[in-house]
């Protein structure tokens, strides 16, 4: 898989493109990279859990190490999952003409869905005795998972 590292005001990101929706074997790689990578880059702060990130209207799945209680991000790196399905699948929606119940169905459903790849991979990996939280775009926390 390949992947992008950029600097973006003092913080690195890497970053995975994919033209499909982000399966379990995409969220293992991304997991891999997250281990072996993000949490070394993130040394010397103080952090307490990982937080997932789902920007649907954007098609990405963003994933950092952040601590509870602190409303600021405190991360020196990330990842971040772009897929051109998801963006595409959202912009399907929004120019469907579909009432806002159905909308907000279908969008709750991808990113349930895309949760769900995110936490099984996770529980896969080697990262062990941590916890996600899984934030929406309305920065709505929706799911904690201890691993």
């Amino acid at each position: 898989m390949n992947w992008t590292k950029e600097e973006n005001r003092g913080d690195i990101i890497f970053t995975l493109e994919v033209a499909e929706t982000p399966k379990v074997e995409i969220f293992k790689e991304v997991w891999n990279v997250f281990s072996n990578q993000i949490i070394e880059l993130n040394s010397g702060i103080n952090w307490d859990f990982i937080m997932v990130e789902f920007w649907l209207d954007s098609g990405r799945v963003i994933i950092f190490p952040s601590a509870r209680g602190s409303f600021d991000r405190i991360e020196k790196a990330l990842c971040q999952v772009f897929s051109e399905k998801m963006l595409s699948t959202y912009e399907e929606l929004v120019n469907s003409g579909i009432d806002d119940n159905e909308f907000d169905k279908r969008l709750r459903d991808m990113r349930d869905t895309c949760a769900r790849y995110v936490e099984i991979a996770a529980k896969e990996s080697a990262l062990a005795n941590l916890e996600l939280a899984f934030w929406d775009a309305d920065e709505e926390l929706f799911q904690e998972v201890k691993l």
